[in-house]
């Protein structure tokens, strides 16, 4: 499916185009079959000359956790495209050998000082 300016793909289509970037890449090319196989439909993959970076991002559902995806965001235009999707593999894979997630919150200025303590209280 297109979207927008680039092409986005989940599952079964993800792992086809990631799979064809890699041509003469055969330790890249388990690596993706090996990260198709534990994400599944899950596996969601995005390409557009519009991104600033390459990127991965885990989505999850929070009431009631749940995975809602595991996403490779690759910038085109590059002449690094094939390293920086294999850097992104690469993260991927380490949720799969059982090392933690992090997770991204943004907080609006007005709430700095609530979210400070916050921090501090998790830590």
């Amino acid at each position: 499916m297109e979207a927008g300016t680039g092409l986005s793909l989940i599952g079964d289509h993800a792992y086809q185009q990631i799979f064809s970037k890699l041509r003469g890449h055969p330790a890249a090319k388990h690596l993706t079959q090996e990260e198709y196989d534990f994400y599944g439909n899950y596996l969601s993959y995005i390409e557009s000359r519009n991104f600033p970076s390459t990127l991965y991002v885990i989505n999850l559902q929070h009431d009631s956790i749940a995975l809602k995806s595991a996403e490779i965001r690759l910038q085109l235009g590059t002449d690094r495209i094939i390293e920086a999707l294999v850097h992104e593999l690469l993260d991927l894979h380490l949720p799969m050998l059982g090392f933690p997630l992090g997770e991204l919150v943004k907080v609006q200025p007005l709430l700095n000082h609530y979210a400070q303590s916050f921090s501090g209280m998790c830590n």
